[in-house]
């Protein structure tokens, strides 16, 4: 049956596309993400795939399992798995886990996340040289995944784990076995699953999260031979043996400027907080707009707790100058007696300035409550969001902004709509809530190993085998690794409206040339 399914899915809808790998004896394509049949491996029978006609999508499907999926010897359980057998050092016993329901990420918990990054957004990391694994060298492949299961991250962790195992149900074949071990949330931690995770004779590492613990884990991996796709979002922490996989900063920017610029904007300001996510912003500002033919004209900073934002924007306005010029024409109109001189001075006491901003975009890296305060400030100092468009990143990328005026027609970049809406409808059937937007890269990761562990030559999980210069469509859009660890996405660019996003510029269907973004 399991055979048959998996005939079924590659004859399936919407593939995960692997393009040519080099070095590859042939074409990949990996399974349908969208599968039209999805098994019970407990009852051994198929049954349709969770919809909204057979499972309300506020409904966590409790009863589904996943086959292959492991907690090894040594690797914590995470708190809601179904049970935990016995392993021996070199051959883990298998585990059939259930699905968890979702657990909520706290807000500022994912905002720590999106803001891990240097102040330099464009590191030159080591390149690393792959040495290729002695273990696990049978049929049977084995990818840990290392997640912060325990701790003040747990939830983030046991979500990211959710979506892994959903890209193990969904994409895998019995041959591969993904075993997960809790880094704890810190290096240590990290640094000893790791190590775990080597004595079991893994074939590559999947994760961890934070960029502290991901140089942790990079020598391990490294002396064993062994890759590592981490989730950081930081580029500092690519290289030396670690691909991140994360949604990079940078990258963010570069989409939405590349996209000002093409509808012929060229003098940009950027407004953001006083924080290593906020100067990140600034640094990848200061160097995407003049590279690609604009100017900065002015950059601000706010303090974190906003208290400072009321003087910032006005500073930021240059609000009192054109206040002043304002009153001085009015001064010169009002001892006039003709009609033109009266009927000039009556339009100026409609406007709170004259002259307009020396900037036609304004960046601001801002997220939640503090985002809608500090751009309703842009319309009370007379930044008009008529003429003057609002960017951010994809701390935007959350419902009901268009309920604010001022960031109505903003933009920012984020995943496709299509396939990201695709993805969240499929983790909502599963697990009865949207996912967060940090989790997807734990699917795709997970996928990838898993098709790459297809490969009708034998499974190849080298970096020489990551490093597909085509990409890999994944759920939330194309995607590609580089040679020195970072990565790249197919950004789309979104506008805010009243109801919601419009797609206004789409991601890349293709990659051509060496990895954006430099």
């Amino acid at each position: 049956m399991r055979h048959e399914l998996g005939y079924r899915f590659w004859k399936g809808v919407a593939p995960f596309v692997l393009a040519c790998v080099v070095g590859l004896s042939a074409c990949q394509t990996l399974i349908p993400l969208t599968p039209t049949v999805s098994q019970n491996p407990k009852q051994g029978e198929s049954t349709s795939t969770p919809n909204a006609q057979t499972q309300p999508a506020n409904q966590p499907i409790r009863s589904k399992t996943f086959p292959r999926y492991r907690i090894p010897e040594g690797a914590q359980s995470h708190p809601q798995s179904a049970q935990t057998q016995s392993a021996q050092t070199q051959t883990p016993t298998e585990e059939v886990a259930s699905l968890p329901p979702e657990t909520p990420i706290p807000p500022e918990m994912e905002a720590e996340i999106q803001a891990e990054l240097q102040s330099e957004p464009f590191p030159q990391p080591e390149t690393y040289t792959y040495q290729p694994s002695t273990v696990g060298t049978g049929e049977t492949v084995r990818v840990a995944i290392l997640l912060p299961l325990s701790g003040p991250s747990a939830a983030i962790g046991q979500s990211m784990l959710n979506a892994a195992q959903m890209a193990l149900f969904e994409v895998a074949d019995n041959s591969f076995i993904l075993q997960s071990y809790d880094t704890k949330g810190t290096p240590e931690g990290a640094a000893q699953a790791a190590s775990t995770a080597v004595s079991h004779g893994v074939q590559l590492i999947l994760g961890p999260l934070f960029s502290q613990s991901v140089k942790a884990v990079a020598p391990i991996a490294r002396d064993a031979g062994i890759g590592v796709v981490a989730f950081s979002t930081d580029p500092g922490a690519a290289g030396d043996g670690a691909f991140v996989i994360g949604f990079l900063l940078h990258q963010q920017v570069l989409r939405v400027v590349q996209h000002a610029r093409e509808t012929g904007m060229e003098r940009f300001a950027v407004l953001a907080p006083d924080t290593v996510y906020g100067h990140a912003v600034a640094d990848t500002m200061n160097w995407a707009v003049p590279n690609s033919g604009g100017v900065v004209t002015q950059v601000e900073f706010y303090k974190p707790d906003g208290s400072d934002e009321n003087d910032v924007v006005r500073r930021l306005s240059d609000f009192d100058r054109r206040k002043h010029a304002l009153d001085v024409q009015k001064k010169a109109l009002a001892g006039k007696t003709d009609p033109a001189s009266k009927k000039a001075l009556k339009s100026l006491e409609k406007i709170d300035t004259t002259e307009g901003v020396t900037f036609q975009a304004v960046m601001l890296p801002e997220g939640g409550g503090r985002l809608r305060a500090v751009s309703a400030l842009l319309p009370f100092y007379d930044v008009d969001p008529a003429k003057v468009k609002l960017m951010g990143t994809m701390l935007w990328n959350e419902p009901g902004l268009g309920s604010e005026p001022a960031l109505v027609g903003g933009w920012f970049a984020a995943p496709p709509l299509a396939v990201n809406e695709d993805f969240e409808t499929r983790y909502a059937q599963w697990f009865g809530a949207k996912p967060q937007r940090i989790v997807s890269p734990a699917y795709d990761a997970v996928a990838m190993a898993a098709v790459l562990a297809r490969n009708p030559d034998g499974p190849d999980l080298s970096p020489r085998a990551l490093l597909n210069p085509s990409g890999f469509a994944g759920v939330n859009g194309l995607f590609r690794l580089s040679a020195d660890g970072l990565s790249e996405r197919g950004l789309a660019v979104l506008e805010i409206t009243k109801k919601g996003f419009q797609e206004v510029a789409p991601g890349v269907s293709s990659f051509s040339g060496d990895l954006a973004g430099r």
